[in-house]
């Protein structure tokens, strides 16, 4: 170490110095070089005490960071899909489970943004001025991104349960549709045959009347 030889050098110019005011002198020098060496010592450790520091938290960040995303990204395009109108009930039912999986999936994913926000911060308060902006800008970035996946997500649970009670509304009418125009067909068919009698040509009419 050059400033440790400089300093057992300066020690032994000291000890052969005779001129006490000289000597005083050196051992001045000698002891400000010595402090600031401490000093750049101390400060050196910290540095890199926090460079591993800034190592470490990185890489959790990320550890958290990519897959959050990638789920996200994945989350919008399924709640995307949840915005078409189903036109079966069984469609119906398959997207409100659907709707009910992201909900879920969301809450799970919530202590990833926590631990997000916690790493972050620690994180910035290690790096340069810009650094700290960019990891506070992708951090805002996938919160919001959260905050406006809940969102979307409630309110589709009210839309798509409307979409299914219409098509089961919508079933209903059409079965009891069927059902009349079965009904009419057998009416139909048994008054292919003129009757003869006054009474069933009048009942017949009668029949008629209520198809039409």
């Amino acid at each position: 170490d050059p400033i440790k030889n400089l300093l057992i050098e300066l020690e032994k110019i000291v000890g052969n110095e005779s001129d006490s005011e000289d000597k005083k002198a050196l051992l001045n020098r000698n002891q400000q070089i010595a402090d600031r060496y401490k000093e750049l010592l101390n400060s050196a450790v910290d540095r890199q005490r926090k460079l591993l520091d800034a190592v470490d938290l990185a890489v959790r960040l990320q550890e958290v960071t990519i897959p959050l995303d990638s789920w996200l990204c994945a989350a919008e395009k399924r709640l995307q899909n949840l915005a078409k109108v189903p036109i079966t009930i069984e469609k119906a039912e398959e997207m409100l489970c659907e709707q009910e999986a992201l909900q879920n999936e969301l809450e799970h994913k919530s202590d990833d943004l926590k631990d997000v926000l916690e790493i972050s911060p620690l994180l910035s308060s290690l790096v340069s001025v810009e650094d700290a902006n960019t990891i506070s800008g992708q951090v805002q970035q996938l919160e919001a991104r959260a905050r406006t996946l809940d969102a979307g997500i409630m309110k589709m649970r009210p839309l798509l349960e409307s979409f299914l009670q219409q098509i089961q509304d919508f079933t209903l009418d059409e079965k009891d549709m069927v059902k009349l125009v079965e009904e009419t067909e057998i009416k139909l068919t048994d008054l292919e045959e003129l009757p003869i009698e006054p009474d069933d040509l009048v009942e017949q009419t009668n029949i008629l009347a209520e198809i039409a």
